[in-house]
């Protein structure tokens, strides 16, 4: 039997010859003093003489819960109950211990045990409707109340418990009276103060609330829920590092007490101080590991950190604790959607819909998740009917126009974002969005609009800023469009300057001749051939340049310029390179050398192929006959579903292979040869390609391979680049969305580029392929040299 309740008590036991009842009566007497450690004395030197003495279990069990031990009180109080089970005192105290160690069903039945025993005892009435309340059961705990009012109507306890009941069943007016009455007659109940303050917060007296939290507190300091309630309440007054130093201080008291931890990262997590966050929420699923809603926000708060794996993980062992939870599913499915996870992501939100089919939040997420996994039309109807929930969720409606713009409606997803507008003035990402939506599809004054009107809710949205630029340029308002250019440098809406140690960034306005100055790559091989156009002019003008550039381009670059310096980009290079007058991420060249359309050079031509690159492919090419030999390129090779809508998919390029006159080649750099069998199948066409060629990497060689070809035919990817910078002609198919050619119908930067574009209101890519095909059929019925 433990009865270690107080640990370090020197017991100075009577002898055995000792009447055991007077011992009790020693005991208890004690007891009542508070000096526990002698009363423990008492009951443990009757306990070793008779440990089957029953007033002596229930006293060590009534002790060992006062001191915490409630697991020892239980088993104490179940033996003392099996001595003597009619004893209404000795069922109460087990009841209560059962309580505190979370065993509530049990509490229930040894509480109505006792009302049998002791019908006209007010306190076992109090106790049975307090667990009733902790059940769920708030209708049932005022049965119990009344009931214990009944026999004493100055129970001050009872009428503080029936308030709190009263609370729960939104009887407000009733709740209140109950409480006060308790406090009338009983003005120093601390825990009565408490529940004031809840209902009178709930009913927005916030400061009432507070000053009947603080009264509580200095009525009782132990009270550690009036310092979670106080933390609430100043929350929700907006004082939330009161309310962080009110929660710390009740967890000093209780360091595992759930609701304060719980609120104590919500403070935090408001507060922007994510790590110590993420603490608290981790010390809740501790204090409680059944409570699914600590890993809730566990999860959330690692997702917002980026650590999406960490939040995966106590999303999962919150539902392990709560399968049927409809939040930690769709906080799962959107972590699934953010590893790019679709499918498991679609499950999670599917899931969570049918738990919650009420819930517009979940269903927008569902259609977000849809539309981020390429499902476009299903997210429609998910967010159109996410829409008919509620009319009023502006998110919803952002989401439903999200989904028509990747659908190719634009007219339609510009009125959903206008309505996300009307019903939430300041939202700036919908403005944003209606500005996306009109510059893919090439109507720049429109986007304009739409980026000017967001940033006027916002000035510094990094998005906003940045796009604006994108659009400016598409339009062709090319001062404007670099300097704004510069945002694609940003921390979130903080603008960034990128710099290498020791070197400064060159800012332009001063005169470049006779300074050293490093140019950088950046962003992808397409955009670093296009800015390469521009170091040109950088020599002429007398610099002495080094140029960081891709691991692939370094051979091409370096003849195409062989005044400069031209070295590898990699791990750690940038960082080991000083001693230079100035440093400039290549991308910003052009804010310095492209302000007008004047200032671009005729050709843009720089790559030119070795010689014995050129022999060999013309070897090749010879011998697939004396029609044109035309490169092909469909697509990117990083087509995410988002970017999907940019691309017209190898089948649906149908009209171009059907073009006479044309010998097929080759140049979409990644794995496509299910795509190639796919069209050769359906076309009848081959499209020559052979093994062993790395168009991706071996640069040497694809240069090689296009400046023997006739022409080039490509989406807006590297591969037109690379055509255009070796002088072939070439023709690119467009989304309307590329903003690099300024709203021209031919490169600026390559003029052997010529575009083809969806106009507006094409919602597929037929139109475009066909006027594509004809053009390049009529170049063919022309006899046209190939461009050299």
């Amino acid at each position: 039997m433990d009865t270690d309740v107080l640990p370090g008590v020197e017991l100075d036991l009577p002898g055995s010859t000792q009447d055991l009842r007077q011992v009790l009566r020693q005991g208890l007497a004690f007891h009542q003093r508070g000096e526990l450690s002698r009363a423990l004395a008492c009951y443990q030197a009757v306990l070793s003489l008779d440990p089957r003495q029953p007033d002596a279990l229930h006293l060590s069990g009534v002790l060992a819960h006062q001191a915490g031990k409630h697991a020892v009180a239980v088993s104490l109080l179940e033996q003392a109950v099996a001595l003597d089970p009619k004893a209404p005192d000795f069922v109460i105290n087990l009841g209560l211990a059962l309580q505190a160690t979370g065993q509530v069903d049990r509490a229930r039945a040894a509480f109505e045990r006792a009302v049998v025993l002791r019908p006209a005892s007010p306190h076992a009435h109090l106790h049975l409707g307090t667990v009733r309340r902790l059940l769920g059961d708030p209708r049932g705990a005022v049965r119990g109340y009344d009931r214990a009012l009944a026999l004493d109507p100055g129970f001050a306890e009872a009428h503080a418990t029936r308030g709190a009941a009263l609370h729960a069943l939104g009887r407000m007016s009733d709740a209140e009276r109950a409480l006060r009455t308790s406090l009338e007659l009983k003005p120093d109940f601390a825990e009565a103060h408490s529940d004031l303050g809840s209902l009178l917060q709930a009913t927005d007296r916030l400061d009432e609330a507070v000053a009947s939290y603080r009264r509580a507190i200095e009525l009782k300091p132990t009270l550690v829920e009036a310092y979670s309630n106080l933390g609430t309440a100043l929350s929700a007054a907006g004082d939330l590092a009161g309310a962080v130093e009110v929660y710390r201080q009740g967890l000093v008291l209780e360091p595992a007490h759930y609701e304060a931890v719980i609120n104590l990262g919500i403070a935090l997590q408001a507060l922007g101080r994510l790590d110590e966050a993420r603490e608290a929420f981790e010390t809740a699923c501790v204090a409680r590991p059944a409570a699914a809603q600590a890993y809730l926000h566990l999860g959330v708060i690692c997702q917002a950190q980026g650590a999406l794996d960490q939040a995966l993980a106590a999303l999962t062992e919150g539902l392990r604790q709560a399968p049927d939870h409809a939040d930690l599913l769709s906080t799962r499915g959107g972590v699934y959607r953010h590893l790019g996870q679709f499918d498991a992501a679609v499950v999670d939100l599917r899931r969570a819909v049918q738990l919650a089919p009420e819930s517009v939040r979940i269903a927008t997420n569902l259609g977000n998740v849809l539309l981020a996994a390429g499902e476009v039309d299903a997210a429609v109807v998910t967010l159109e009917g996410a829409v008919a929930l509620d009319p009023g969720q502006a998110d919803a409606r952002l989401g439903l126009g999200n989904a028509l713009k990747a659908r190719g409606d634009t007219a339609r997803a510009v009125v959903s974002y206008h309505e996300a507008l009307q019903l939430r003035h300041d939202y700036a990402e919908a403005a944003y969005n209606i500005g996306n939506a009109w510059r893919e599809v090439g109507r720049y004054d429109e986007a304009i609009t739409g980026y000017y009107q967001a940033l006027r809710i916002r000035p510094q949205y990094g998005e906003a800023n940045w796009n604006l630029a994108l659009a400016q340029l598409g339009k062709g308002e090319l001062a404007r469009g670099w300097d704004g250019y510069e945002w694609r440098w940003r921390n979130g809406d903080t603008p960034q300057v990128p710099e290498l140690p020791k070197v400064p960034v060159w800012q332009g306005g001063a005169e470049v001749a006779g300074r050293r100055l490093l140019v950088w790559r950046e962003q992808g091989l397409g955009d670093e051939l296009l800015f390469l156009t521009c170091v040109p002019d950088l020599i002429t003008a007398g610099a002495t340049v080094t140029l960081v550039v891709s691991p692939r381009l370094v051979s091409l670059v370096g003849r195409a310029f062989p005044e400069a310096e031209v070295l590898a980009d990699g791990p750690g290079v940038l960082g080991e390179l000083e001693h230079f007058d100035g440093q400039l991420p290549m991308g910003s060249l052009p804010r310095w050398w492209r302000r007008s359309r004047e200032t671009f050079r005729s050709s843009g031509v720089f790559l030119a192929p070795t010689a014995s690159e050129a022999a060999r492919w013309r070897a090749r090419l010879d011998t697939l006959g004396d029609d044109r030999k035309v490169g092909i390129c469909w697509r990117s090779g990083l087509v995410t579903p988002e970017r999907r809508r940019y691309y017209a998919p190898a089948d649906e390029w149908g009209a171009l292979w059907r073009v006479p006159g044309v010998t097929w080649v080759n140049l979409q750099y990644d794995d496509c040869e299910a795509e190639l069998s796919a069209i050769e199948a359906a076309t009848g066409v081959r499209v020559h390609r052979w093994d062993g060629e790395d168009l991706k990497n071996d640069l040497e060689s694809v240069v090689g391979l296009m400046s023997q070809l006739d022409a080039v035919v490509s989406a807006p990817t590297a591969v037109s680049s690379l055509a255009g910078a070796t002088g072939i002609p070439t023709w690119q198919l467009d989304s309307g969305s590329d903003w690099t050619v300024f709203g021209a119908d031919r490169s600026p930067w390559w003029p052997s580029i010529r575009l083809e574009r969806k106009r507006p209101g094409e919602t597929t890519w037929e139109s475009a392929v066909q006027r594509l095909a004809g053009r390049l059929g009529e170049w063919i019925s022309m006899g046209r040299e190939n461009g050299r």
